[in-house]
């Protein structure tokens, strides 16, 4: 029989803003996880409240808040380390520098394992942090298949709600607007297959960057 692994998740996951991307990633994790088992959440730093907790053996936390001051090992997500990329820098406000990247770094020197999304960022986390390659792990983003699947249907109708000629095919686009997105590059793309006589649309789902 194997043992069980007691997973801790710090209390301050819960309080992300929900409308934010952030707030929304977190609040699906750890429900997700609390449905596969028995989860506590404790509050780093109050000892009375982890002695009345079970016992954690390895903390899962939001690497861009900072690094647990907890004795077990910690495994961090990072997202992305990209403000490390001298031509992606200049891209980023100074308010989300200050607020993202000192606590990203510490957070990947502390931690035992390091999650992101791609191997795009896994090098971006080596390369910036100088983490060994095999402390970082890709766990590409997921989705509920009950809202996107092949078989949804209203998708085109929508789209010809919203001004685009009914039937028209289209291409996607589901993100913030932020020149870090390279919007530019998708739209020089559509114009390639206009001039090859393709109908495609483009059709942004987009909401404004937290830092804009």
């Amino acid at each position: 029989m194997s043992a069980r692994l007691r997973v801790g998740v710090p209390a301050a996951l819960f309080g992300l803003p929900p409308a934010t991307s952030v707030g929304r990633i977190w609040s699906r994790a750890v429900n997700l996880l609390d449905a596969r088992g028995d989860m506590s959440v404790v509050e780093v730093g109050e000892r009375r409240r982890f002695r009345a907790t079970p016992r954690v053996d390895v903390w899962l936390t939001d690497g861009h808040q900072g690094p647990l001051d907890v004795p077990q090992p910690v495994v961090a997500h990072l997202h992305e380390a990209s403000w490390d990329d001298p031509a992606l820098r200049p891209l980023f406000e100074p308010a989300f520098l200050d607020h993202y990247e000192g606590p990203s770094a510490k957070a990947a020197a502390a931690a035992a394992r390091i999650i992101t999304v791609s191997e795009s960022s896994r090098e971006q986390i080596t390369r910036a942090y100088g983490v060994p390659a095999e402390h970082v792990l890709v766990a590409h983003n997921g989705l509920d298949h009950s809202i996107y699947n092949p078989a949804a249907t209203g998708g085109a109708e929508l789209v010809a709600d919203r001004g685009s000629v009914a039937g028209l095919p289209y291409v996607l686009f589901v993100s913030v607007v932020h020149p870090r997105k390279n919007l530019s590059a998708l739209r020089d793309a559509l114009t390639g297959l206009a001039k090859r006589g393709l109908p495609h649309a483009l059709v942004l789902v987009a909401g404004p960057a937290a830092d804009r």
